[in-house]
This record gives C-alpha cells, sequence and structure tokens, in this order.
C-alpha cells in the first residue's frame, strides 16, 4: 500500500509495547479537546444583500435572514443558486499562551471563504470533507467574535452543461433522480448548497489531533495483524518540543488484553504526521453480517507533555482482509469468497436530513431484505454513515462523485485529482469500504450521449480516469480500484431496453451494478407529491409535472408496455407489479449464475431521495414497495429458486419447473427437506417433499417439479427449505396462469 508521505521525527526515546488494563472509552470521531458547538441560528443573506466589504467586523446584518445550521439552505426554504452568506457571534473563554483555536466545519456545499473578526482565515472547495482552519491568532477573548462565511453553490456555465460539469458533486446536481431530472436546465433545481455538516469551535492547550488514517497488514493462515497509524497533528507551539504519542487497542468484549504502544517524538511549530505501528496479535476479524459478527476495536489515541495529557481521540474500527481474483471477478472477505447482494443507495438530495437515526431506518430495511453491499452512487454521504456501515457489517462501494461528462481541462483534473485524495484519506479507515469507483457512466464509454450532444467525444474523460484510478492505487492499494461503472455493467433491460426474459439470458460481466425499474409510490404518498388534479395526466402534455419529478413516461409506457389502466390506482398496482417482477426475475437469474460469471449485483435503487416517482423499493417516506419484498426473496443467502422463464401455458400442457438451490453461506446442509406445494388461488391441490445436501457457497439445479392435470387459471408453486432442526432456510414462489391460448415468451416475466 502506498501511504501519505511522512515527516520523520526525531525520536526522543525508544518505542515500547505496553499490556494493560484499560477502560472502555466512547465511540467518537472528533478530537477530545475543549469544544463548542456553533450550529444553531445563524444570519442568512443571497449575494444581492451580501457585504461589500466582508472583512470589516462593523457589518450589519439588518434585513438578513435566520437559518438553522446545520442545513441545506434548500431545506430551510431558499430556493437560490450562487453565493450566499451567513453570519454570527461566539464567545471565547480567556486564551492563554500557546492555546491552539480551531475552527472545524464537517462539510460545505460547494465552496467556502471564512473570516474571523474581519481576517479572512482559509478556503475550501469540495462539498462532502471536513476541513479546518487554525484561528489562533484572529480570535479575543469574550463574546464579540464574529464569523463570516461565504458559501457559493452555483450553478455549471457551460454551453453543454451536462457534459462538460466543473462541480464534482455526482448526483447532486446533475442525474435523473434530482428534481427536474437530468436533460434541461430545470436540472438544476433545489439546489443543494449550504453549511450541512456540524461547525465546532475546538480550543486545545498547544496541541491537537486533527486526523488519524490507518492500514492493517493481516495474515490470513495465522490469523493475525500489524497495524500502522498516521497520526496528523498541529502545534501551536513557538519552539519544537518533546511530547509523547500513545495509541491503545481495546477489544470492547474483553476477549483478549489490550495493547498499548507509545512513542516519543519532538513536534516542531506547525502540521505533522507522526507514524506509530502495532505489533503483530491476533485480533477477531471484521465480517460482514450474514458470515459472522462485524467486530469493532476501540482506540484511544493521546498527546501528552509529562503529566498533562494535551489532546485525545477515540475511535471504532473494524479490521478485515479484502481482495479480489482480477480474472473471475470473485470477492473475498478474509479469504472466504463472498457474493455481492447489493442495492444502489441515494438517501437524499440534502445530506443534512440524514441523522444516524434515518440512517438506522435505512440500514435495518437493507439487512431485513438481506443486502449484504451498498454502491454509494456517485456521492459520498456525510461519516456517521460509514461508522453504522461498520457496525450494521455492510459491505460499502463507493463512488466518486462524478457523474456523467466533465470538463477535460488540466485545472479540472487537478481538482479531481485532490479530492478523490481527501475522500480516500478521510474514509479510508472504515472497514465496510471495499472498493473505489471513479466514474459512473463516463463519456468515453456511454456512447449513448452522441445522441443527446453535438459535441459528444467518444474519449472525453478518459484521460482523467485512468489518471484518477492510478491516484486511488496509490493511495489505497487494499482495495479494489474501478476505473468507471460502466455501461455494460447497467443492462437494465425492460425498461431501458430489450425485455425482462433478456435476464436470463448469458451473462458477460462479474459485476451487475444497475439493474431495476420505476415504480410508482403508494397512493398516500402520490398526493403528497402531486395536485388531486394531475394524478391523471389526460394527454401526453401533461405529463410535464410528472416528469420533473423524475417519472418515465416513454420508459413505462413503450419498452416496459406498463399498462395506464383506468385510474391513478390500476397504474399505480401496475407500476409496482412490474417491477417486483423485474427484480425478482432479475436478481434470480443473476444468483444462479454466481461465479459462472457473476461475482456481484446492486439492484437500483434502494430508496427515493426526494418526493419523486422514482425506481426506488422505498418511497421517499420510507414506505416500501412490493419491489422490496421481490428483493428481500430473491436476496435470501439460502434460495429455492426456479428456473422457468414462462409463466403462462395453455390448457392440457403439463409445466415443469427447474428447482435450484442457491447458497450465499460458508456452510453445508445435510438432509434437508425441500418442500414443494402447488396452490390453485388459495386452495392447495398437490405437495411434496424431496430431501436434499446443499453444499456451502454454492448454486446448483436440485429437482424438476411437474404440475400435470391443471385446469384454467391462476396457480403458484410454493417453495420452503427447512433443515434437520426444524429451522427453514429460505422459501420462495413463483405464479403462473394457464389458458386455452398460448402466451408468447416476451410476455412472460413473473417469478
Amino acid at each position: 500500500m502506498r501511504t501519505l508521505t511522512i515527516l520523520r521525527l526525531g525520536v526522543v526515546a525508544a518505542v515500547s509495547v505496553i499490556i494493560s488494563a484499560c477502560a472502555s472509552v466512547p465511540e467518537s470521531s472528533r478530537t477530545q479537546a475543549v469544544e463548542r458547538s456553533l450550529n444553531g441560528s445563524w444570519n442568512f443573506v443571497g449575494a444581492s444583500g451580501a457585504p461589500q466589504n466582508p472583512q470589516s467586523p462593523d457589518t450589519s446584518t439588518d434585513g438578513w435572514a435566520r437559518i438553522e445550521v446545520p442545513s441545506n439552505w434548500f431545506l430551510q426554504g431558499h430556493e437560490l443558486s450562487g453565493a450566499a452568506w451567513y453570519k454570527r457571534k461566539f464567545s471565547v473563554d480567556e486564551i492563554r499562551p500557546q492555546q491552539l483555536v480551531r475552527i472545524i466545519f464537517e462539510a460545505v456545499d460547494y465552496a467556502a471563504d471564512v473570516w474571523i473578526n474581519g481576517h479572512h482565515v482559509g478556503h475550501h472547495q469540495g462539498y462532502f470533507d471536513r476541513f479546518e482552519f487554525n484561528i489562533t491568532q484572529f480570535v479575543v477573548s469574550g463574546d464579540e467574535n464574529d464569523i463570516t462565511v461565504r458559501v457559493d453553490s452555483p450553478l455549471e456555465q457551460a454551453a453543454d452543461w451536462s457534459l462538460n460539469k466543473r462541480l464534482i458533486k455526482g448526483v447532486l446536481s446533475h442525474h435523473d433522480t434530482r428534481p427536474g431530472g437530468a436533460w434541461s436546465d430545470r436540472g438544476q433545481a433545489a439546489n443543494t448548497g449550504g453549511i450541512w455538516g456540524d461547525v465546532t469551535l475546538a480550543v486545545n492547550d498547544t496541541v491537537a489531533i486533527s486526523h488519524v488514517r490507518w492500514h492493517d497488514a493481516i495474515d490470513i493462515d495465522k490469523n493475525t495483524v500489524e497495524t500502522t497509524a498516521w497520526i496528523n497533528v498541529e502545534n501551536q507551539g513557538v519552539s519544537s518540543r518533546e511530547y509523547l504519542i500513545r495509541v491503545q487497542e481495546s477489544d470492547p468484549l474483553n476477549r483478549h488484553a489490550p495493547v498499548r504502544i507509545d512513542k516519543s517524538v519532538t513536534l516542531k511549530p506547525g502540521k505533522s504526521t507522526v507514524e506509530l505501528s502495532l505489533p503483530a496479535r491476533t485480533v477477531h476479524l471484521w465480517q460482514t453480517h450474514e458470515h459472522g459478527s462485524p467486530d469493532r476495536y476501540e482506540y484511544q489515541i493521546t498527546v501528552s507533555r509529562g503529566a498533562q495529557r494535551l489532546a485525545s481521540r477515540s475511535m471504532k474500527r473494524g479490521i478485515r482482509h479484502l481482495d479480489r481474483d482480477p480474472e473471475s471477478g470473485e470477492w473475498r472477505v478474509n479469504g472466504k469468497r463472498i457474493f455481492l447482494r447489493g442495492t444502489n443507495y441515494i438517501p437524499s438530495q440534502w445530506l443534512s436530513e440524514m441523522t444516524d437515526e434515518k440512517f438506522r431506518f435505512d440500514l435495518d430495511l437493507m439487512r431485513r431484505a438481506n443486502v449484504n453491499a451498498i454502491r454509494v452512487h456517485a456521492l459520498v454521504l456525510p461519516e456517521r454513515f460509514y461508522r453504522l456501515a461498520d457496525e450494521y457489517g455492510m459491505l460499502v462501494w463507493q463512488d466518486f462523485p462524478l457523474q456523467w461528462g466533465y470538463s477535460d481541462d488540466a485545472v479540472f483534473h487537478a481538482e479531481a485529482a485532490r479530492q478523490l485524495r481527501v475522500m480516500i484519506r478521510q474514509f479510508g479507515s472504515f472497514a465496510s469500504i471495499f472498493a473505489w469507483s471513479m466514474h459512473n457512466e463516463p463519456p468515453w464509454d456511454a456512447t449513448w450521449m452522441k445522441y443527446k450532444y453535438p459535441d459528444y467525444d467518444r474519449n472525453q474523460n478518459r484521460a482523467l480516469d485512468e489518471m484518477l484510478a492510478g491516484v486511488a492505487v496509490e493511495e489505497d492499494g487494499s482495495r479494489h480500484v474501478h476505473t468507471a461503472s460502466l455501461t455494460a455493467e447497467h443492462p437494465w433491460f425492460g425498461w431501458y431496453s430489450g425485455s425482462v426474459a433478456d435476464y436470463a439470458k448469458r451473462v458477460d460481466e462479474t459485476l451487475i451494478t444497475e439493474f431495476g425499474a420505476q415504480a410508482l409510490p403508494s397512493m398516500d404518498s402520490l398526493e403528497r407529491i402531486f395536485d388531486p388534479a394531475m394524478l391523471w395526466p389526460a394527454k401526453d402534455g401533461d405529463w410535464d409535472i410528472w416528469r420533473y419529478h423524475n417519472f418515465q413516461p416513454r420508459e413505462t409506457f413503450k419498452i416496459a408496455k406498463i399498462s395506464r389502466g383506468e385510474s391513478i390506482h390500476e397504474l399505480v398496482r401496475n407500476t409496482q407489479e412490474y417491477q417486483r417482477r423485474l427484480i425478482k426475475f432479475a436478481a434470480e437469474s443473476y444468483r444462479r449464475n454466481r461465479y459462472r460469471r457473476v461475482a456481484g449485483i446492486f439492484q437500483f435503487m434502494f430508496v427515493e431521495s426526494w418526493p419523486s416517482v422514482n425506481w426506488g423499493v422505498v418511497d421517499y417516506r420510507r414506505k416500501t414497495k412490493p419491489g422490496y419484498d421481490a428483493m428481500r426473496i430473491a436476496y435470501q443467502p439460502v434460495l429455492p429458486t426456479i428456473a422457468s422463464v414462462e409463466d403462462h401455458f395453455e390448457a392440457g400442457a403439463v409445466p415443469e419447473f427447474p428447482i435450484w438451490i442457491v447458497n450465499d453461506l460458508h456452510r453445508k446442509f445435510d438432509e434437508v427437506k425441500l418442500h414443494s406445494s402447488l396452490w390453485h388461488g388459495e386452495k392447495m391441490i398437490d405437495s411434496r417433499v424431496d430431501t436434499v445436501a446443499i453444499d456451502a457457497d454454492s448454486a446448483a439445479f436440485a429437482r424438476t417439479r411437474s404440475a400435470p392435470n391443471l385446469v384454467g387459471g391462476k396457480y403458484s408453486l410454493r417453495l420452503k427449505l427447512v433443515d434437520r432442526s426444524g429451522e427453514v432456510l429460505g422459501t420462495n414462489y413463483q405464479t403462473f396462469t394457464v389458458s386455452p391460448r398460448s402466451v408468447s415468451d416476451s410476455q412472460a416475466l413473473d417469478n
């Protein structure tokens, strides 16, 4: 693994490794300093009412509005793009010599300039990352300190703006799930700008810890690990002095003794990076939730001088080994193969509203749906999400926020590389993240763009993405680096092309990172999106407001051939049923092909990120659609599945259903009872029980189930796997219709 450049510091005393008892430390990702939150009500004004001279500490805020921080300004009722100004007073206790005072921003969208008491203290660009400024020389003791922040979240201005973007915001500035959709200027509506993360004033005695980065060298055979920590510290002192830096690792379950390492170093004034290494030791490795426990260790990092503790930081982190076979595409966690049952995730267009509780709600829904991998789709989420993903035992595929076309000039390339390094350094210590992907559907791969843009260049952004992939490997060679999420990995059968039956065809890709279909939300959610007069468009022109909310009538009615029905209630049922059938059929087809080529799949998408008509199996109010239950069934770790495309038969036919069993667990099951029952409506007309053995980590044909002597009507074949203890391992079903006439394969969808 290539690491950060380390400033080699003079070692004054020998390094010691100490085994000792220690108290459990609270989970936190913040420096343990004297901190004061600056969240709350701020003065706020758009650029038109901004001060002409922000350097003046006496700038009046007469006529300014009030706004809550943290928040995206759209959520506070401000529909604006471009620059806006924030201002408030804050107090600082009496400042002692050599104290370090910092202002810390968790996240600002998109660019920020900060003044303290009229002094410009720094500039930052990029919507997702934590940044801070040393403001020691600009603050005064007492209540009369003033902070002014100019936040700029502009519109893209270039011709063909959506092909030549310059803001690295991914789906937060351009995507077909955004307010307004992708292909008009209104697609930049509902701007995501604002101070959307916490703002904190931190005061330390002389020294502060700003960030800690980790790397684990794991020996799978011996189950041991050596850990290196790089600790970023800032010394406010006026001369070099000796300090003791300590890293202590503890098992919260007390399965083995804590490990502590001390290092005496000389810190020069300013910023430094100190490297410490924990020795080889036995640990309990972090696992995904279906394969074990997502164990995490507690870490306490402190900087001391003599008996005085000057700074500390505590956190939890998991330790795990990841590798991928470049030929087969197979993924392994801790040396054991894992099939990715994934979903794409864009939780909100305005990330300030995603609290721990809301993330937990979504992660609970995902785990109940048997999801083990999440693709964070062309955006970066707040740090609290990744901390929770670690806790829940979820793998995370992390996209860099590049979505479709961007400028190819040298300035943009350099900025993209800088922000990529920032992303990997800030989030690269989370066990859940297993892959970095540079770009979603870049122009050099997305040939469909030639129909959208007259200036389309088939090589656009190719050099950009190759350069970024190199940067990612340099920063973090321990994870898979994906140059781009390509259109070949996004089949979209039955929505943008082809039919659902195409999911049963031979698969050439090892990774499917998008598949799915739109479905309307439930009626009560839909009635909160549209006025009553717009709930049932009478003619084509009336769909415009629906298109603003992302509904795609062409794909719905022309490609998917979903019946509009006679009422909005029927249209809701028809779209939801189509999504349910497609997700179930596609996911089960891919899982039966596990490791014949396919090593992972990601349904698109999990939840709708605003009040819209989209691809989510959970709507914006977090109400599940039938597609959610389809995914829950199709993603069961142990799955009985029927390999049949047809679901319509002529009267007198004897349908035969090949039954396969897919087992993603690393456990073999002997003498499992396979129950198969045939139902006509709600009446069971036939049942049988077979005994089968299920190999660990497998997909294999089990039996063929025939269904003779059927009259016309609707039927279902229901399956259940029961082990020797009576535990139900998995269930499934397939519905089909028997009619006097044949129905073509192209109409056969249901599984």
